[in-house]
């Protein structure tokens, strides 16, 4: 299950105050947490779109979850942009939520934000 659900379209990710990322293949509902030392979240995913003009940084991550994991290490981050086949990773300053006209259809993209 290596940390999604395709059930629910969710993905947990756990980061310590390091930036290590433990990943879990949990699929349940929540909202972000940070701790000091722990800061978890459940993530629900969008695929084939992303949040636009809200970019705070970009990256290359591996895999969605270390995307969603930098997002965690980052105070400022609210939401990711993950492009698969490239790696690229986006950081997003808001959310869906707070902007829903700012998530559009971007082919190749999946949208990550914690779920309520």
């Amino acid at each position: 299950m290596e940390g999604e659900d395709p059930n629910c379209g969710d993905v947990v990710v756990r980061a310590d105050s390091e930036g290590y990322g433990g990943l879990s293949g949990v699929c349940s509902y929540g909202s972000l947490r940070r701790t000091p030392t722990i800061r978890t979240a459940t993530w629900r995913a969008e695929e084939s779109h992303a949040l636009v003009n809200h970019l705070i940084s970009v990256s290359q991550s591996e895999s969605r979850m270390e995307c969603c994991a930098a997002c965690l290490n980052d105070v400022n981050c609210c939401s990711v942009n993950y492009e698969e086949t490239t790696g690229r990773c986006e950081l997003n300053g808001t959310d869906g939520r707070t902007c829903p006209a700012s998530v559009v259809p971007r082919e190749g993209y999946a949208f990550y934000q914690p779920t309520e």
